[in-house]
């Protein structure tokens, strides 16, 4: 079963948007509204990025993602003072962490550091105030 919805969005076009159930499970169960939060950047949604070719620690700025281009192991040390809710993703870019692995250096979740050690795999992280959490 699927029904077609259409939400009014503030300032924008109308959205179209597609339900599909199950027969069993065709029954509303909550509605929930609230308060929209604040506008996000400018800049058409387009992340920002960096590339870490050597060890390095990141500046507090940092958010979006971390490309580690890298041919031996490497640590990336997270920015040292960021803003609570702060979020980047590391991802091992060129396919190398089975063999070299990238250490983060935190605090993350309670360690010290976490590895990427798995070719192509990355970890999402944000800011929690005292710590990063993996997200």
């Amino acid at each position: 079963m699927s029904a077609l919805a259409t939400v009014e969005v503030t300032g924008g076009d109308p959205l179209v948007v597609e339900i599909i159930l199950p027969p069993a499970e065709a029954r509303v169960v909550e509605v929930v509204t609230g308060l929209a939060g604040p506008p996000g950047p400018a800049g058409g949604g387009i992340l920002p990025w960096q590339i870490v070719t050597a060890s390095m620690t990141l500046e507090n700025s940092t958010t979006g993602l971390v490309l580690v281009q890298h041919a031996a192991p490497l640590t990336v040390g997270l920015p040292p003072a960021p803003l609570t809710g702060q979020t980047l993703t590391i991802k091992d870019a060129a396919g190398n962490s089975a063999a070299w692995p990238v250490t983060i250096s935190g605090p993350i979740e309670g360690a010290a550091s976490l590895d990427i050690a798995f070719n192509w795999s990355w970890v999402s992280l944000a800011y929690a105030g005292t710590q990063w959490v993996q997200v």
